[in-house]
């Protein structure tokens, strides 16, 4: 079997289990706490490695600019921005 074909048929098994988890409920209470934070101004933080703190950057930009609709600002902080409160915070935490 190739590395590819080997590639496929493990993520397509993680795929299928993971839709057999049924994950909606816990997908769901995150989205009702976020929403509920933001709602009351409170700060939500996004973090990532590698390209995961490209894309951590990417939704804080979505969510503090207006997107789709003109709306207020939300208090969204990316974390891979902020390298010095993060090496702070991490250093702390030792």
């Amino acid at each position: 079997m190739s590395d590819l074909n080997d590639y496929l048929v493990r993520s397509a098994a993680a795929i299928s289990a993971m839709v057999e988890r049924d994950l909606t409920g816990e997908m769901e209470r995150a989205v009702s706490t976020v929403v509920a934070a933001l709602s009351q101004g409170k700060a939500l933080l996004i973090c990532g490695n590698g390209g995961s703190a490209s894309d951590a950057i990417h939704i804080a930009g979505e969510l503090v600019g207006r997107f789709l609709k003109e709306r207020k600002a939300y208090n969204v902080i990316a974390l891979p921005c902020e390298s010095a409160a993060t090496t702070v915070l991490t250093a702390r935490s030792i």
